[in-house]
């Protein structure tokens, strides 16, 4: 197993492990997203970057020793399929999430009709729960397509080492 393929399926590991009980909590109390929001960003920013700083050690070993793992043109090729296969998935989210904000969420909004001295004016309210519920389903896509890219990047080289 390459070093790429170990650093994906790490990042795999840590996503799955702060995200899930992220969102089984924001999708029955969705009004408390916020506070968790900020608590798994930054317990993400601190796992990746103590993930970074020991495959920085590694590496760092490695040279010294003369085994430096070098990036060449396959696994550039990889990453690059990755990365787009995980962008064209991040931009149907993004699509299906704002077709579903236009056309499913005012299904579930309340007439509010408000009279002022210059006339009645109607208007359409939403409960913030389904608001936010929403927000946290496109958070969702953005994480699954994060995952989604891990995941290309090992499938990858999995397929290469397969091939006689």
């Amino acid at each position: 197993m390459s070093i790429h393929e170990k650093s994906a399926w790490v990042s795999i590991v840590a996503i799955l492990g702060l995200y899930i009980p992220y969102f089984m909590v924001v999708d029955v109390h969705p009004l408390q997203g916020l506070y968790r929001f900020w608590v798994v960003g930054i317990g993400m920013a601190v796992i990746m970057g103590v993930f970074r700083a020991v495959d920085a050690i590694v590496q760092v070993v490695q040279q010294r020793a003369g085994t430096m793992v070098v990036v060449d043109e396959l696994d550039r090729l990889i990453q690059y399929k990755a990365a787009l296969l995980s962008g064209v998935i991040l931009a149907c989210v993004v699509v299906i999430w704002v077709i579903g904000m236009m056309y499913v969420l005012p299904l579930h909004a309340t007439t509010m009709v408000e009279t002022t001295s210059d006339g009645v004016y109607s208007h359409a309210a939403w409960p913030i729960t389904d608001v936010m519920r929403t927000v946290h389903w496109l958070f969702a896509g953005f994480v699954a397509t994060n995952l989604l890219y891990y995941v290309a990047i090992i499938v990858q080289y999995r397929s290469m080492r397969d091939e006689p």
